[in-house]
């Protein structure tokens, strides 16, 4: 008999022992079920899919152990994201759709992203791996060929060259002023 809400290890491991002895059980029943939807034609027939149950964590504590487990071994690098994901789903955390989720959680890694970024130099990348959008092509401004600059008449050019008819050309000094 289960006091309370939280349970105790000694609970824990005969809620164990009793869903491995069930296994088997479990699997014939769902079996069953894969044969009779086959009998209604509600599913194609032929060979009967291999299923089993996951069952997920009934206590807190079961919840807290998987996501630390989750974090250090997807921080680790032990296994994928995927993985982990699923690993939260099956502990009864509210993920639905694992393949969004993971889209979700990659939209707000930027650290593994700048580490795309560093280790690839490919920045569609980078914008994949964060569900971005293709960037907008950057325009080519046409380049203008190294000609020497043309000296303006009557001064002095960035070069420190003298044009024809410039005070410094004809050797008068320059006076400010009118």
């Amino acid at each position: 008999m289960r006091l309370g809400r939280w349970g105790t290890a000694r609970e824990d491991r005969s809620d164990y022992r009793m869903r491995l002895a069930r296994n088997h059980k479990y699997q014939l029943l769902l079996r069953m079920v894969q044969r009779l939807h086959q009998a209604g034609q509600a599913w194609p027939t032929g060979e009967s899919l291999p299923a089993r149950l996951a069952w997920g964590a009934h206590t807190a504590t079961d919840r807290t152990t998987v996501l630390a487990d989750v974090v250090s071994g997807y921080g680790g690098g032990v296994f994928s994201l995927e993985t982990a994901v699923r690993m939260l789903q099956e502990a009864g955390y509210p993920v639905e759709d694992v393949a969004k989720e993971i889209e979700r959680v990659q939209k707000r890694a930027f650290d593994q992203a700048a580490r795309l970024a560093d280790a690839t130099g490919d920045n569609a990348a980078v914008r994949e791996y964060l569900g971005l959008p293709e960037a907008d092509p950057v325009p080519t401004v046409p380049l203008i060929t190294s000609q020497p600059a043309p000296v303006p008449p009557g001064g002095i050019s960035d070069t420190g060259r003298t044009g024809p008819g410039s005070r410094a050309a004809s050797g008068k000094p320059q006076t400010s002023g009118g």
